[in-house]
């Protein structure tokens, strides 16, 4: 009986240790809500997840919220267009009212029918807004295929 508590106390350990927090889910839920506004072509969506000063690295180059809009446009032009988001989070680490957090991001974006396929590796700075998580900064690079299909990628 000692022997059976015991290996039942192992293994509730160890699954209560890759238990999220509602505070990490809530992280990763404001970096969703950015690429919904982007899937959703709603640039307030993206606002409502991102503080005044976001700012994306993405491949050396540098988009303020500015870029984003005449991003949104763009796509908005477009009559058929639909995207949609995967996630793969590798870290989510919260300190106080700030957090950190590194993905994969996966997305099969269709346009006038043909399906795309996107994936990047990111990180963010995210800090805390009252009671919101707000995305301040975002990291991006491009996956390479020949990275895809690696064993040792996580």
């Amino acid at each position: 009986m000692k022997k059976f508590l015991f290996v039942t106390g192992l293994l509730l350990a160890s699954i209560l240790s890759f238990a999220q927090t509602d505070e990490q889910k809530a992280v990763q839920q404001a970096i969703a809500g950015v690429f919904d506004g982007l899937s959703y072509r709603d640039i307030i969506y993206v606002k409502q997840n991102t503080t005044t000063g976001f700012t994306v690295l993405e491949q050396g180059v540098v988009w303020t919220m500015d870029t984003i809009v005449a991003k949104i446009d763009q796509l908005r032009a477009m009559t058929s267009y639909h995207r949609d988001n995967y996630f793969q989070f590798l870290q989510t680490s919260i300190n106080g009212n700030t957090a950190f957090v590194s993905y994969f991001n996966n997305a099969t974006i269709i346009v006038k029918g043909k399906s795309q396929y996107k994936h990047w590796l990111e990180s963010a700075y995210l800090v805390k807004e009252g009671d919101n998580w707000k995305v301040q900064l975002l990291h991006s690079s491009v996956v390479p295929s020949q990275v895809l299909n690696q064993p040792d990628r996580k």
